[in-house]
């Protein structure tokens, strides 16, 4: 049952650029606080991967009696839309890889999670290998995508210099990362190890992996990026998925709407959030989980208010 609020009654919209599950489990996360305060999370939109769909149906929101809304894309391309609806009192946070000019907050991940991975990845092939092992990278489309690899395949190198990248392939989701690694094995037979940008194109890889006879962990290593549920319970397993980077999923969505209420409240909060990352292996996978079970529990305080999901 809603709580009495002076903000009861108000609602945010979300506009994702693809129903990934980074993004599912983020709205999760909103979804918890919405009987806390009266607001309501709604209307959730999902282009299906069209810049421009997406672009269209948030346009619609402008009129459509949103008091808030969270973007799950951003840039450069979405200043002007951003500027609009703010000028119109709605409030906007953004959760993407650049700054939108003129968000009431652009929520940011915080730096140096690639290079974790990437580091990781060195020291089970220094382990594993002795510091000799071709590895890839899994990549999306965007520059931050490129960017992100390009910190993973450093991190790597940095840690196992006699370590060789073999390719960089776009593969944004499932589908892309099964197929990805099925070419890869095919060209490069003894492959150890694969970054990818997302959870989601890791989890293809290891259906390929595992499909191709790679079932040892010492000797193939796939890691993974933000932190997903499913991700999470592959790692649990001990077998080939052997890290992700997580990035507090459902802690973030807690704290989009934490913020947002304190906006409908007319509260000050700073114009950027920075999203705290944590390298996940099976050595502590089960104590995350645990964290993620529940994150209105107080023992769980710790990661938002005051936290706010930042370094502790």
């Amino acid at each position: 049952m809603a709580v009495a609020d002076s903000v009861s009654g108000r609602n945010v919209g979300v506009s994702q650029y693809a129903g990934v599950r980074l993004f599912k489990e983020t709205i999760q996360g909103m979804h918890l606080e919405e009987d806390l305060h009266g607001v309501r999370v709604a209307p959730i939109l999902d282009a299906d991967g069209d810049v421009t769909k997406e672009l269209g149906e948030a346009e619609a929101l402008l009129s459509g009696g949103v008091d808030g809304l969270v973007l799950f894309s951003g840039g450069s391309t979405w200043d002007d839309f951003v500027q609009r609806a703010v000028a119109s009192g709605i409030y906007v946070f953004t959760y993407n890889p650049g700054p939108t000019a003129g968000a009431t907050m652009n929520i940011r991940k915080q730096p140096g999670a690639a290079a974790a991975l990437g580091e990781a990845a060195a020291a089970w092939i220094n382990s594993e290998h002795g510091g000799d092992a071709k590895f890839a990278v899994l990549a999306h489309s965007s520059q931050a995508g490129r960017d992100r690899a390009a910190a993973m395949r450093n991190g790597v190198l940095a840690h196992a210099p006699n370590a060789t990248p073999v390719a960089e392939i776009v593969a944004p989701g499932f589908s892309e990362g099964a197929k990805a690694t099925e070419d890869l094995l095919s060209a490069y037979p003894d492959l150890r190890a694969v970054l990818s940008f997302y959870d989601d194109a890791a989890l293809g890889v290891l259906e390929a992996a595992t499909a191709a006879g790679k079932t040892d962990p010492a000797d193939f290593w796939i890691g993974g990026f933000m932190g997903i549920e499913p991700a999470l319970e592959k790692i649990a397993e001990g077998g080939l998925f052997q890290a992700t980077i997580s990035f507090y999923v459902k802690f973030n969505g807690v704290q989009i709407m934490r913020d947002m209420v304190k906006c409908l409240r007319g509260e000050e909060i700073p114009p950027t959030r920075e999203n705290r990352f944590e390298l996940i292996t099976r050595a502590n996978v089960e104590t995350h989980k645990k964290l993620l079970m529940d994150p209105l529990a107080a023992d769980t305080a710790r990661i938002v208010e005051p936290g706010r999901l930042a370094i502790d």
